[in-house]
Parts: structure tokens; sequence; C-alpha cells
């Protein structure tokens, strides 16, 4: 998956989670030329929303499966990578984005590893993809040219879902940092 712009590295998922991948197929479908391919982002939309409705469900785990720690983050690391997907994508088109940028949101406080370590500067990334998802942000790189279209994406946002400060330390954005001017400006 190429990197975004909060989310530099390119990445690999050899599994991803079906809400990662619906939103990854989505986003091709839409950018797609051929017209047969382009025709199902509809499909790849509803397949899309039902994987984000489940994420607002309590799940019941499965009697006997067991899941390692370093599972359940990676799998809400890529739920919220898809919402942030998502949320791009159908930014004031879709009047759930709002509440899909808030399961994100309500993932990365449940997930987030508690130590320090190499992972936690994803995570920063991630909440920073998040506020940008929440701001109706898109930033296209061009020939190092960074472009950035401030839309109003929020047109069915009532209220700034993404706290302007993290909550959690590990997540904190610097002050300097562009999202940061932003969200401020924003909230």
């Amino acid at each position: 998956m190429p990197g975004l712009h909060f989310l530099p590295t390119k990445q690999t998922f050899s599994a991803p989670t079906p809400l990662l991948l619906s939103s990854m197929l989505y986003v091709s479908s839409l950018r797609h030329a051929e017209q047969h391919l382009a025709n199902l982002s509809s499909d790849y939309f509803k397949i899309m929303c039902e994987a984000i409705s489940h994420l607002s469900i309590p799940q019941l785990e499965a009697e006997g499966v067991e899941v390692s720690e370093s599972d359940l983050e990676e799998n809400a690391f890529q739920d919220v990578l898809g919402i942030i997907l998502a949320g791009l994508m159908c930014e004031a088109s879709a009047k759930t984005t709002g509440i899909w940028i808030s399961i994100g949101y309500r993932l990365v406080l449940e997930s987030c590893p508690r130590e320090l370590d190499v992972r936690s500067r994803e995570w920063q990334m991630l909440f920073s993809g998040l506020q940008v998802s929440c701001l109706g942000l898109i930033l296209i790189r061009t020939n190092n040219l960074q472009i950035l279209d401030l839309e109003h994406a929020s047109l069915h946002m009532s209220c700034p879902i993404i706290p302007l400060h993290a909550p959690l330390s590990r997540l904190h954005v610097s002050s300097e940092d562009d999202i940061n001017s932003l969200s401020q400006m924003m909230q």
C-alpha cells in the first residue's frame, strides 16, 4: 500500500483486516480508469460500511480462540487505518463519517501500546491521520510539492470529534506540526 502523508513509509499487509482491505479496494475502484472496475466502487463502499459497523457492536469472543495482544494491536491499527481511508474518501458525502472517526478514535485509545517503543511513533502518526480525516484535509504529494486542500468536509459533524491535544502522552503531536496548527484553527 502506498505511504500516506501521515504514514510515509510504504507498508505491506500480508493479512489485512476486512475493513482495511475493503477500504483499499474502495479507494482503488474510485481511482481506476477501467469502467468495469470503477463500477465496483458502490459494492466496495457497502462492504466497507458493513465492516465499520461491526466495530461499533461489541463482539463476543469465540470460545477456545485466543488472540495474542500483538495481533489485537495490529488488527486495531489496520482497522483505524481503514477508517482513515474511508473518512478521507467519503468526507462531506457520507453522513456517518463523524461516527466512523469516533470509532477510530476509540480504537486508538483502547489499543495504543502501553509502553513507548518503535511502534508508538506509528500510532502517533495514525492519531495524526485521524485528525486529518476529521479536518477533511487531503494532502497530495507531487514532485516534492505539497498541496493542502482544506475542504470543509466536516459538514455533517456538529462538533469536533478528535480533541485538540492527545489524551495519551505517547500520541502527543508536536506544537510545530502543521496538523496541530490546523487542528487549532478548526477547533
